[in-house]
């Protein structure tokens, strides 16, 4: 699936540019939203650019949401970044799980 960029949806310029193994700090909301999956984020934002893509995305709905709930007070437009930051982070939910049951898939079995 081609998930186009939020910055060219919304207009939004501010995208971290999260270079291959790059920095996870730059990812606070990710992280902050799967604290569990951090190593599994760490793997395949090295080895995956459209993975990296997508969470640049949704740290870039966190920051429009941030923005519109705490700058201009406007409910309406926050609930739209907050629709587009949970579909993300569905997205990236199911990369993870879909990437996971690719590595176990390919780990030799070990019999006792």
């Amino acid at each position: 699936m081609f998930v186009t960029p939020i910055s060219r949806i919304f207009g939004v310029n501010s995208q971290p540019s999260l270079s291959r193994g790059g920095e996870m700090a730059r990812l606070p909301g990710l992280l902050e939203r799967f604290p569990s999956r951090e190593l599994d984020i760490h793997r395949l934002c090295a080895r995956d650019a459209e993975f990296r893509g997508v969470c640049e995305d949704y740290e870039v709905a966190l920051k429009a949401l941030r923005h519109w709930e705490r700058v201009e007070k406007n409910a309406a437009r926050a609930d739209e970044y907050r629709q587009l930051a949970d579909e993300i982070a569905d997205e990236i939910a199911s990369r993870l799980d879909a990437a996971s049951v690719s590595i176990r898939a390919s780990e030799p079995t070990r019999s006792g």
